[in-house]
């Protein structure tokens, strides 16, 4: 079964809100998804194009679409497992990277919040540590999902 992306964009809000530390509306995160330019190649399969050509994406996919704003690219990534979806958002090319603005997790057709914590359980709020975090600090990190 498929779930338009208009209800994932509309679940994906007070996520990306947490993230980012202001306010955003479903058209503002829409447009970032739909107008920023697919992610040139990299070494990760992009499934973003399909994403957006179709507006939907199936229940059965493990998802992560990321947003970097600094150079207007967006990309989704598929997963075997929630395993693999962890240790890519706890990797340095995601969630923990300031380039990245923002995720949004899809699981079983869901947006899934979480939060991140460091080595010591202090609780990661994306906005300020990206402006503070260094090679140590994002060592040891790990996932707390809420749903």
């Amino acid at each position: 079964m498929s779930i338009e992306l208009g209800k994932i964009i509309e679940s994906a809000i007070p996520l990306v809100e947490k993230q980012v530390g202001e306010c955003y509306d479903k058209y503002s995160l829409e447009k970032e998804l739909r107008w920023h330019n697919p992610r040139p190649a990299d070494s990760f399969e992009n499934v973003m194009p399909e994403v957006v050509s179709n507006w939907q994406v199936d229940e059965d996919n493990i998802l992560l679409i990321e947003v970097i704003c600094h150079d207007l690219h967006t990309r989704a990534l598929s997963f075997q497992d929630r395993g693999g979806l962890e240790t890519h958002i706890l990797g340095g090319s995601s969630y923990l990277n300031w380039f990245v603005s923002y995720v949004v997790p899809i699981i079983e057709g869901k947006v899934c919040d979480f939060d991140v914590f460091t080595a010591n359980g202090e609780k990661i709020v994306k906005h300020i540590f990206d402006e503070t975090s260094t090679s140590e600090s994002t060592a040891g990190c790990r996932i707390e999902w809420k749903s």
